[in-house]
C-alpha cells in the first residue's frame, strides 16, 4: 500500500492468489462492491460509520484499489 503526499489517497495492491470459497479470484471490484454495500443505508451494519471518511473507492485494475478520503484519516489502515 501507498499513501499520496497529501494523505488523501490510499492505493492498495491486492495479492493475486487470493480466492473465494468457490475458487473465483478476489479482485478490486469485490472490494468496491463490499464498500458500496457497507455504505448503503439498507445494509444493516454496525460498521457504516467506519466508512464515512471515504470519498470514493475505485478499482484501478483487477488488483489495484484506490481509496480517496475526504480528509486525512488516521484509521485508514
Amino acid at each position: 500500500w501507498t499513501f499520496s503526499r497529501d494523505c488523501l489517497e490510499l492505493t492498495l495492491q491486492l495479492k493475486k492468489n487470493v480466492r473465494w470459497h468457490d475458487g473465483r479470484p478476489f479482485t478490486a471490484d469485490d472490494a468496491v462492491f463490499t464498500y458500496e454495500t457497507m455504505i448503503d443505508p439498507r445494509t444493516p451494519t454496525a460498521y457504516r460509520e467506519d466508512f464515512k471518511a471515504v470519498a470514493s473507492a475505485v478499482a484501478q485494475d483487477p488488483y489495484t484499489l484506490r481509496v480517496r478520503y475526504k480528509e486525512p484519516y488516521a484509521k485508514a489502515l
